[in-house]
């Protein structure tokens, strides 16, 4: 989901993704940017029988990118006729627009003084961002701007997590502290700091329930009846960089997929993990990605795409023991998000933005 997880992977390596992504031969557009319209690229998907090469198309987003790494990006789902997607990025901007529209005419950008990591949507027309300097901001996404930016609070540290459900608010920041909202009053109702937990994705599992990873490798569920930790699952061998729950935010969601990434072996450390709530324990590990996991996001209670530093997009099954598809692209995804017909958006180290489609019922990416 959108997800915060690059705040944490990805200030401290822009470079180095940079320079890497430099030497994968990416066309570039005449105005020096990455690819336009409609790119075509090889995936691989997996049958009963044997793994085919098929073209899959994605779309440059009409509205454009942001000028830098882009953090975090988050789909507008189950809230309005039209999908609105809300963008952050390095280049201290959010911008919001409709990434299915042929034109750029309902694009909105506001810029701030401080790079921004997260977003998550309150409502069809309110979201919230949070900053690198640690503020939690609310902003209004109407029909013609973003304007209203109130300052509900502040982390002491970049806000690295953030999600919405139920009446709240969730955020988590790097200072290791988890914070709830009541988006009734835009008051802070609970705060709770935990020793080493350097949050770098939240997700929300149901009317009173978030999940939230973080570098200290564990998964906890908070509760916000009690604004504190509810189930903590065991401790992994690698940084936990991003969450998601399947159904998102169902009432009936149990399952959450965890990504992962560091090691002397940057492919031994790139797991993505299955979990059950209803057991705290682990399902299994899903290996294929050959560097870190940047996101993570289901799409439904069966399917979720991971994107990673390997420069791809994989879809995966919970049932699966291998990637049904795999999309190769020329620079690192960052950040993804999914709603449950299959529309994806994703965002770059260069600070693109694309959309592309999964097909639900035959799973793979969708040539159009």
């Amino acid at each position: 989901m959108g997800n915060a997880l690059t705040t944490c992977c990805f200030l401290g390596q822009q470079a180095d993704d940079d320079e890497a992504a430099d030497g994968l031969g990416m066309m570039v557009s005449p105005s020096g940017r990455g690819y336009s319209g409609t790119g075509v690229h090889d995936s691989r998907r997996l049958t009963e029988d044997s793994v085919i090469e098929t073209p899959t198309t994605w779309q440059q987003v009409m509205g454009g990118g942001h000028g830098d790494l882009i953090t975090a990006v988050a789909l507008c789902k189950d809230l309005s006729p039209q999908v609105r997607l809300a963008s952050t990025s390095l280049d201290q901007s959010i911008k919001v627009q409709s990434p299915l529209a042929q034109d750029a005419s309902s694009t909105f950008t506001k810029s701030f003084d401080t790079s921004l990591l997260n977003s998550a949507w309150l409502s069809a027309d309110a979201l919230a961002v949070g900053t690198r300097s640690g503020d939690v901001v609310r902003l209004i996404a109407g029909h013609a701007s973003l304007s209203d930016a109130h300052t509900m609070g502040s982390h002491q540290l970049g806000v690295t997590g953030m999600a919405a459900f139920g009446g709240y608010l969730c955020t988590g920041s790097r200072d290791g502290e988890v914070k709830f909202w009541d988006l009734a009053t835009l008051v802070n109702t609970a705060s709770l700091k935990v020793h080493r937990n350097v949050v770098t994705a939240i997700a929300p599992m149901g009317p009173n329930l978030f999940c939230q990873s973080s570098e200290d490798k564990s998964l906890r569920v908070w509760d916000v009846r009690t604004g504190s930790v509810a189930v903590q699952f065991p401790k992994q061998q690698y940084i936990l960089t991003s969450c998601a729950v399947a159904g998102g935010g169902r009432d009936n969601a149990h399952l959450i997929v965890t990504g992962s990434s560091g090691g002397g072996n940057q492919m031994q450390g790139a797991l993505l993990t299955l979990w059950d709530i209803r057991t705290s324990g682990k399902v299994q590990d899903f290996r294929g990605h050959e560097s870190g996991i940047s996101d993570c996001s289901f799409i439904n209670e069966r399917l979720f795409v991971s994107c990673s530093k390997d420069s791809t997009v994989r879809l995966w099954g919970v049932d699966a023991q291998s990637a049904l598809d795999t999309m190769y692209l020329e620079r690192a995804p960052t950040c993804c998000d999914t709603t449950r017909d299959g529309l994806l958006a994703f965002g770059n180290t260069k600070g693109d933005l694309f959309t592309a489609h999964v097909d639900t019922a035959s799973p793979g990416f969708l040539a159009t």
